[in-house]
C-alpha cells in the first residue's frame, strides 16, 4: 500500500471482484438490450392495455407485497434496538399502519 492509500484509507478493490462485477452488469444488461430492441414501440398502448398484461401486473405486485411485507417487518424487529435512540421506531410504525 502505498502512502497516499494508507493517508486516505482508500484502496483499489481486487481485480476478481472487478471482473465480476463487470460480468454481472453484462448478464443484466444484454437480456434488458433484447428485450427493448423487440419491443413493438407503435404497439405498445395496445399492449400495455391488454388484459393479460394487467394480470401479469396484479399478479408482480402479490409477489412484490408478499416479499416485501415480511421482510419490511423483520428488519424492523431486528434493527428496533439500534435505532430505537434515533427515531421512535414504534411511532413511526403505527402512523404508518394507520395512514
Amino acid at each position: 500500500m502505498s502512502r497516499e492509500q494508507a493517508r486516505h484509507g482508500r484502496s483499489r478493490p481486487p481485480i476478481a471482484f472487478v471482473v465480476l462485477a463487470a460480468i454481472a452488469v453484462v448478464f443484466f444488461l444484454l437480456p434488458l438490450i433484447g428485450l427493448l430492441a423487440r419491443t413493438p414501440w407503435s404497439d405498445l398502448i395496445s399492449l400495455l392495455a391488454s388484459e393479460v398484461v394487467a394480470d401479469a401486473l396484479v399478479l408482480s405486485a402479490l409477489v412484490l407485497s408478499s416479499f416485501c411485507a415480511p421482510s419490511f417487518f423483520f428488519s424492523t424487529l431486528i434493527l428496533y434496538p439500534e435505532c430505537e435512540h434515533i427515531v421512535n421506531v414504534r411511532k413511526l410504525f403505527f402512523q404508518f399502519v394507520h395512514f
